[in-house]
């Protein structure tokens, strides 16, 4: 009967630490991903008015979060044409989610009336 108790308990020991570990793995992140936008804007009152409401509520909604906004300092070569925007998101899968969302593409396209966009995608380093 011990023999038995002992056999189960190392069974059941071995099958909480497999599951733990295949959760561990799951739950790896993968890097995170960045929209870095150089956006030239013509018409500042509409950008603010029609663009940047939706880009702050469809970002917060898909969980990404605003590092860096405003006109950048060139350390070297040509600087950026306009104001750039740096976002987080939690990885490219939610990056291109956000980007997809059809209220988003609406209110990007309606801006191109007041700014001219250039945006880019990039994978962060891996935690």
């Amino acid at each position: 009967m011990k023999t038995a108790w002992a056999t189960a308990s190392a069974l059941l020991a071995g099958i909480a630490i497999g599951a733990f570990g295949v959760h561990t793995v799951d739950a790896q992140k993968r890097p995170p991903a960045y929209v870095v936008a150089d956006n030239e804007v013509n018409d500042q009152d509409n950008y603010m008015k029609v663009v940047a409401p939706v880009a702050e509520k469809t970002t917060a909604e898909a969980g990404g979060r605003f590092l860096a906004r405003g006109k950048p300092v060139s350390l070297s070569g040509e600087p950026p044409r306009g104001r750039l925007v740096i976002v987080q998101f939690e990885n490219m899968d939610q990056l291109q989610k956000w980007w997809n969302n059809p209220e988003w593409q609406a209110a990007h396209k309606k801006g191109e009336q007041y700014a001219k966009f250039r945006d880019m995608a990039i994978e962060g380093v891996s935690p």
